[in-house]
């Protein structure tokens, strides 16, 4: 947004968030989150991660990546247990779906 000087408030970038989500952009999103979305509400900011977290899982297969993730927001944002819990889920349930037999 800052490329093409397009000035967006809370809203504007929650929605485009939100495509680019739908679309699989999962680098995008997690670019976006850090440098965009300081001025979120912890609850819409929350559902983002948290939605970035079970696509990283569920759709690229990269529960790794996901794992690292959520670290970085335990470390960096100050989750607390509530807030990790279900993306936690999604983490282990990403690892089952790849390595079925190892489980």
């Amino acid at each position: 947004m800052d490329s093409n000087q397009i000035k967006g408030n809370s809203q504007t970038r929650s929605i485009l968030t939100w495509a680019l989500l739908k679309l699989h952009k999962y680098e995008e999103v997690e670019h976006f989150m850090r440098t965009q979305m300081t001025e979120t509400s912890k609850f819409q900011s929350n559902r983002i991660w948290d939605s970035l977290i079970q696509g990283l899982c569920i759709n690229r297969k990269d529960p790794e990546k996901a794992l690292l993730i959520l670290r970085d927001c335990l470390i960096n944002y100050g989750w607390r247990r509530k807030n990790w819990r279900l993306m936690l889920f999604s983490i282990v349930v990403g690892f089952v779906v790849i390595f079925p037999k190892v489980l």
